[in-house]
C-alpha cells in the first residue's frame, strides 16, 4: 500500500493507464476504424490520428509535470486517469463488449484507470514541502 503512495507508484499506475489507453487505440484501429467504418473518408481517418496524438502527448506532458511534481500535472494526470478509467473502461463495457479481447482490454483500462487515479488523488492530498520549491527556485 505504500507504494501507491508514493509519487512513483502513481506515475507508474499511470503510465500503465496510458498504455491501455493505447492497447484500446490499437483496438479500435485495427478492427473497428477498418471493419466497422470502413466506408469513412480519409480525412475523418487524419482528424482521429490527430486528435489520439493530442490527447496522448497532453498525458505524457501531464506525466512529465507530475514527475517533476507539479500540481498542475498531477490534476491533469488525475484527469486523464479517470477518463481513461470511466471513459474507457466502464464505458466500453457497458456498450461495446462483444469478444475476450475486447472484455480484456476495457478491464485493464477501467482497473489501471482507477488504480492509477486512485494513486494520483493520494498525491494530490500530501502536503507540498513549498521551502523546498523556494529553496530549488521552482516556487
Amino acid at each position: 500500500m505504500n507504494w501507491i503512495r508514493s509519487s512513483r507508484g502513481a506515475l507508474a499506475l499511470s503510465f500503465a493507464a496510458l498504455l491501455s489507453l493505447l492497447a484500446r487505440s490499437y483496438y479500435d484501429i485495427r478492427y473497428i476504424l477498418t471493419e466497422e467504418y470502413s466506408q469513412l473518408s480519409p480525412q475523418m481517418d487524419v482528424l482521429w490520428f490527430l486528435g489520439f496524438t493530442a490527447i496522448v502527448g497532453a498525458n505524457v506532458a501531464a506525466l512529465l509535470a507530475a514527475g517533476d511534481d507539479r500540481r498542475g500535472g498531477w490534476i491533469a494526470l488525475l484527469a486523464f486517469n479517470l477518463a481513461i478509467g470511466l471513459g474507457c473502461g466502464i464505458g466500453s463495457l457497458l456498450a461495446f463488449t462483444s469478444s475476450v479481447l475486447e472484455l480484456l482490454i476495457f478491464t485493464a483500462s477501467l482497473i489501471t484507470g482507477i488504480l492509477a487515479a486512485v494513486a494520483v488523488g493520494l498525491q494530490l492530498r500530501k502536503p507540498r514541502d513549498v521551502g523546498k520549491a523556494v529553496a530549488i527556485g521552482r516556487g
